[in-house]
Formats: C-alpha cells, sequence, structure tokens
C-alpha cells in the first residue's frame, strides 16, 4: 500500500506533506510534469503561519501578524494582560464607537488569530457580535485581548487552564455565557 500524501492547495501556494518524504518527492515531480511549479523545501511559512521545527516537534506561530495588528491599533508599547476578557461584564451603555471601519477591521483580523490560539475564540466572538453597533467599552474588549500576554514555557510542558462562565450573565438576552 503506497503511503498516504496530502496536498493543501491555497491559491498558488500549495503544500505536499506525509510520513514518507519519497512519496512526497514522487507527488511533487507529478505535478511538476504537469505544470510549473518551484520546491521551496522544508515548510516555514504558509499563509502567515511560521513553522518551527525542533527534535521536540513542530512549532506554529504568528508572531508577525500580531506585530502588525499591535501596530495597526498603536499598542506595540502597551501594557499586557493575563487574560482575554476582564472579570467584570462588558458595558452595552457605553458611548457608541466613532470610528466603525477601526473597529471592524481589528476584531476581523482577530478572527484569524484563531487558527494558532483557539483559546482567543470565545472573547474573539463576544466582540465580534458588536460589528453593527460597537460601544467603546467593546472597543477596550478588543484591546484587551490585543494586549494578551503569552509566554513560552521551557520547563517540564504543564497542562494550564482557566473555565469562564457565568449563568444567564448576558444582560441583552440572559444567555449563559461560558469560555476556556
Amino acid at each position: 500500500m503506497d503511503p498516504m500524501v496530502f496536498v493543501l492547495v491555497y491559491v498558488d501556494d500549495i503544500i505536499v506533506t506525509g510520513p514518507s518524504a519519497a512519496a512526497c518527492k514522487h507527488v511533487i515531480s507529478q505535478l511538476s510534469s504537469l505544470f510549473p511549479i518551484k520546491d521551496l523545501g522544508a515548510l516555514h511559512c504558509f499563509l502567515g503561519i511560521e513553522v518551527k521545527r525542533s527534535s521536540k516537534g513542530i512549532f506554529i506561530s504568528q508572531t508577525k501578524y500580531i506585530l502588525d495588528l499591535l501596530k495597526m491599533a498603536n499598542m506595540v508599547g502597551a501594557k499586557p494582560c493575563a487574560t482575554p476578557l476582564s472579570t467584570s461584564k462588558l458595558d452595552h451603555s457605553s458611548p457608541l464607537l466613532d470610528n466603525l471601519a477601526e473597529y471592524q477591521s481589528l476584531v476581523g483580523a482577530l478572527q484569524y488569530l484563531t487558527w494558532t490560539q483557539p483559546d482567543l475564540s470565545f472573547a474573539i466572538n463576544l466582540v465580534c457580535q458588536f460589528m453593527h453597533n460597537p460601544r467603546q467599552s467593546h472597543f477596550q474588549a478588543v484591546k484587551r485581548i490585543l494586549g494578551l500576554w503569552f509566554t513560552k514555557s521551557i520547563s517540564v510542558p504543564s497542562l494550564k487552564a482557566f473555565s469562564d462562565a457565568d449563568w444567564a450573565g448576558c444582560t441583552l438576552d440572559r444567555r449563559s455565557i461560558g469560555g476556556y
């Protein structure tokens, strides 16, 4: 049985991967006989996601993308925070934002971070709910997500988790809110 080879295609970017280097090279040679391709070797970056290899495995990140977002929001030197959401509820009565486009642009860009930071999904989904009528408190929540500080652990890996649950806590629809 031939080893499985995965071909991931996005417009004109292609990743060929699988458990067998020989099988991958065979697929690449078949593709190059059909149309011109350039083999760039081992994967380093794909769609803005950086890939680093070590003897312990593969590490993916979006460092450059995050830095670009911080520059776009004028938050490069901002004080970091430890959690993506504040312990207090969002104030839905704060003044409306003057710059709707800035909020929509930042929140839309934040959604792309969930590829490598799925733990931000809840917080980002929460701020997405106010895309059409954002208030200053919603923009403060976006800034808190942007200011989240991640640390790199050099010691033995350990599991760390947090849970955020609020029974019927949403003041708009009285639904329960939970995140992890």
